[in-house]
């Protein structure tokens, strides 16, 4: 586990959060409070160099209902699914546009590669766009460490008017919560015993109440049939609490350009209705991720099967 979490800590900096590695924790477990960065006490002098007035962090991006994947060049592109077509239409309705970029790690078996995230999700269309999580898989097991990374503070208007120009002093603990944006991170594991359905789990704490609830992704029956590739077939998401369908993908595995030519990956639809009310948009960070963690775990795995039998 310390390998896991240096190799986190090293990807934070990277990607331009500069959070000490001895303030993170990790916990995953249902019955407790999922695990935050947490400040230290700042000097006067430390505070002279920042605005008085705390900034506000963004919220996360929120996702499309419908949402399509596609596969891009080994990464994956992110794009509201088109409507479906009407008698009326006089032509085809253009593509919807790109909204979100995933970096896919190229070559993880790499020694230079095994410290890297194996997925980043950026909050626009390309690489250049901010990372607001990402996933890491362990080599060994099947977990993967799902990292949500804080957003960026909006820029504040100056206002003269009501600024305090009075020697700083340490901000009140609840204004020093809102001065720090946190990681946040959570964990996709495995559970169900050897002649029980597979199912992948994960955690995610309610925004409104603090509570912890399960989520978990179990295998469907339908008109997408399970193969090998294990990124193909259904998979639903189901709130252990309730027993409620959350969300669904369908994947469509492993197509060459002549049957597959716009390179559709799979499709996912966010399920509307009293059980989804306040889970909160970190939640639709963690279905996309833990979703794409599967799909590309499962590629993987084909890949690595194809290879052990000589197989194209």
């Amino acid at each position: 586990m310390h390998r896991f979490t240096n190799s986190r800590s090293k990807w934070m900096d990277v990607l331009g959060f500069d959070q000490p590695v001895e303030e993170r924790g990790y916990r995953s477990s249902p019955g407790t409070s999922p695990t935050y960065s947490s400040g230290e006490q700042e000097s006067a002098y430390e505070f002279v160099r920042y605005p008085l007035r705390s900034p506000t962090y963004m919220n996360y991006p929120r996702f499309p209902r419908d949402v399509t994947f596609f596969r891009s060049r080994g990464d994956i592109l992110l794009s509201p699914s088109s409507p479906a077509p009407s008698p009326n239409d006089l032509k085809p309705l253009p593509a919807p546009p790109h909204l979100f970029y995933i970096t896919v790690q190229k070559d993880p078996s790499s020694q230079i590669s095994t410290a890297r995230p194996d997925l980043l999700l950026h909050s626009g269309p390309s690489k250049a766009s901010t990372v607001i999580s990402f996933a890491k898989f362990h080599s060994v097991t099947q977990m993967t460490d799902i990292t949500l990374c804080p957003t960026p503070p909006r820029s504040a208007s100056a206002n003269f008017s009501t600024t305090n120009f009075s020697f700083p002093r340490s901000p009140p603990p609840q204004e020093k919560q809102r001065l720090h944006p946190k990681f946040k991170f959570e964990q996709l594991a495995p559970t169900g015993g050897i002649f029980s359905a597979e199912k992948y789990e994960f955690c995610h704490t309610l925004p409104w109440n603090n509570v912890r609830e399960r989520f978990e992704w179990r295998h469907t029956s339908g008109p997408f049939v399970r193969t090998m590739d294990r990124d193909s077939g259904g998979l639903k998401l189901i709130r252990v609490s309730t027993g409620d369908v959350i969300a669904v993908y369908a994947g469509l595995g492993q197509s060459s350009r002549a049957s597959n030519p716009s390179r559709v990956l799979g499709m996912f639809r966010f399920l509307r209705g009293d059980s989804t009310v306040g889970l909160g948009e970190e939640f639709e960070v963690l279905a996309i991720m833990s979703i794409l963690s599967l799909v590309e775990r499962g590629r993987r795995v084909a890949k690595a099967h194809k290879q052990a039998f000589g197989l194209k």
